[in-house]
């Protein structure tokens, strides 16, 4: 094995999940294609046992926390072979190569899989030690299984000094942030209920939702009790399958073709089970096979139309109409996929009144309307109504269908807008409405609707104050009201994950970055200021001092595509790897 030069440029990631990972690959393959004598020595740091996918994406967690992303969409590529001089690492296939998807056996008429969510960590994992083996042994890669505390200039030599858990390291000339999730301030609901679980010890308050492996190993708290859920999201579900089937409930399809199913109870679960939101508002079902998914696709000229206005949007920048005629364009396609998908509509409504009608829901989804699942339709009616649309035993409404839609023209939206001249007041509208949508574009596979459903019927999961219920503290618990029903929790988890509003993350790190400048925030609720290559706008643009680059959710509002695990693998990453092995071959030659 060769070994670098001294005094190689050394590389900071802080965060060795699945875009740690991408960007550490798009380095190394950057550099061999066109600077193969520049040194590079990367030090990870990564505080999980889980270099690569993460603790999101953890090997050994509980099988049954699915992905809410069929197999046939996890695009993540392979790696083509890599050569470092003598050192050679070999390609790795592509999750689909990987995993064995066929997807031309069925003809897209096969129930969609969605698999664990330790499987993809264990792919992810296998990928990241295929190539670090041979990095660690040729002396190019470090890796520190510690949390990053601080990260500050350096006293000599003007590179970075990294305060970690473990330690100190100096010497570090570029660092990469890409540290996923962060926990944020508490806010006064969850604030009060800890004092209150504090002064009561009968009361228990769970404040994450990971790792499931806690709930599904205390008896101490769970066995018969009535536990809350704060939250009517993904994790929600992941935490109900946790408390049921990883405590040996068992579900069982009886109707393949719908999907419904029966339960079949542990005796070790929970009494009850109450989740709440603010709105109860369910999340809709991902349709049920390829072919189903497919009729939600635009065609390729609407979807060219599409892209040819978000590049002159993005072009432009910011202008008043700019977000309108966003909203316009999709509901102008939403209008041509309804009437594809449900020609019977046409009987009854224009494609221009459906357009029209789409563009009114998107700017408010108060609008009520015959073709729209109405909201204060009982919640378990909702939920099975959406998993009927998904399996294609009825036709879908308005919104499921515009869900549909919006999900298969994000990707558009995402390479258009990230880091373009777009002003904060367009971004925010247009972050908010992608949250607002998220309920029907990432929605659950159907049989986790209609696994909640079958614990519904089984009188486990109780759906009864999951809209918005007034709540009261007492000693013996939490006490959720809503109209004449009422129910008392002695364990209440809340399982909303943080929001990437960066001003509100209370970790050390980030407040660090913040406060001395070294990061911008957007405000508003979204992540800091990055632009092209990632590199994170600073107080000080003048300041002698390397680069700092962001990537991933903490940078939202300079990016849209935050939350989706093939994005890990896209642009952002690539383009910081050529922008960064592209100043250092600058750097280099004007040294010589």
């Amino acid at each position: 094995m060769s070994t670098p030069h001294e005094g190689c440029t050394r590389v900071a990631f802080v965060g060795g999940g699945p875009r740690g990972l991408a960007a550490l690959e798009f380095l190394y393959s950057t550099l061999a294609l066109a600077a193969p004598s520049l040194g590079v020595h990367s030090i990870v740091f990564e505080p999980s046992a889980h270099p690569g996918c993460g603790p999101n994406y953890a090997p050994d967690q509980f099988s049954g926390s699915l992905l809410n992303l069929p197999e046939r969409e996890i695009d993540i590529p392979a790696r083509n072979e890599i050569s470092l001089g003598e050192d050679v690492i070999a390609g790795f296939p592509s999750y689909k190569e990987w995993a064995g998807v066929d997807e031309g056996k069925d003809q897209g008429r096969q129930v969609d899989v969605y698999p664990p969510r330790a499987r993809l960590g264990q792919y992810l994992q296998s990928r990241f030690n295929s190539m670090a083996v041979l990095l660690e042994q040729s002396g190019r890669l470090t890796i520190v299984e510690s949390e990053v505390l601080q990260i500050r200039q350096d006293a000599v030599g003007g590179g970075y000094r990294i305060v970690h858990e473990s330690g100190v390291m100096e010497a570090i000339d570029e660092v990469v942030l890409a540290v996923g999730h962060q926990p944020t301030e508490p806010d006064e609901s969850i604030q009060a209920w800890r004092q209150h679980a504090h002064e009561n010890p009968a009361c228990n308050l769970i404040m994450a939702p990971y790792p499931l492996e806690d709930f599904i190993h205390d008896s101490s708290r769970f066995d018969g009790a009535t536990v809350a859920l704060r939250g009517f999201g993904l994790s929600m579900i992941d935490v109900v399958k946790g408390l049921t089937e990883g405590r040996g409930g068992g579900f069982k399809v009886m109707d393949e073709h719908l999907r419904t199913m029966d339960y079949r109870p542990s005796t070790v679960e929970p009494a009850r089970i109450i989740p709440f939101s603010l709105d109860g508002l369910p999340m809709a079902a991902k349709p049920l096979t390829r072919s189903l998914d497919e009729r939600f696709i635009p065609n390729a000229p609407l979807q060219a139309h599409f892209r040819q206005m978000c590049s002159e949007l993005a072009q432009y920048g910011e202008s008043d109409e700019a977000y309108s005629q966003l909203l316009q364009q999709v509901s102008d396609i939403q209008g041509a996929v309804y009437l594809e998908v449900f020609p019977s509509a046409a009987a009854s409504y224009t494609r221009s009144r459906l357009s029209e009608l789409a563009n009114s829901w998107l700017q408010d989804d108060q609008v009520r309307h015959e073709c729209i699942v109405d909201r204060d339709l009982p919640t378990a009616q909702a939920m099975a109504m959406f998993a009927d649309m998904a399996c294609g035993v009825k036709p879908p409404s308005l919104d499921y269908c515009l869900g549909q839609v919006w999900r298969h023209l994000q990707k558009i939206m995402f390479h258009s807008f990230s880091h373009s001249r777009m002003g904060l007041e367009f971004m925010q509208e247009l972050i908010a409405l992608h949250e607002r949508l998220k309920r029907y574009a990432y929605g659950p596979p159907v049989d986790n609707v209609r696994s909640l459903l079958a614990l519904n019927d089984a009188g486990i999961l109780s759906l009864k104050v999951v809209d918005d219920p007034a709540i009261r503290m007492s000693p013996d618990g939490w006490h959720f009201s809503e109209g004449d029903d009422e129910v008392v929790a002695s364990v209440l988890v809340d399982t909303v994950l943080s929001s990437p509003d960066i001003q509100a993350v209370n970790t050390p790190l980030v407040q660090q970055l913040l406060g001395e400048g070294y990061l911008l925030a957007h405000g508003g609720g979204l992540g800091a200021s990055t632009r092209s290559g990632a590199i994170a706008n600073r107080r000080d643009e003048h300041a002698c001092q390397p680069s700092l680059a962001l990537l991933g959710r903490l940078a939202k509002g300079s990016i849209l595509g935050t939350d989706s695990i093939t994005e890990s693998f896209g642009d952002e990453q690539r383009e910081w790897a050529v922008r960064l092995v592209r100043r250092l071959s600058t750097s280099n030659r004007m040294s010589a």
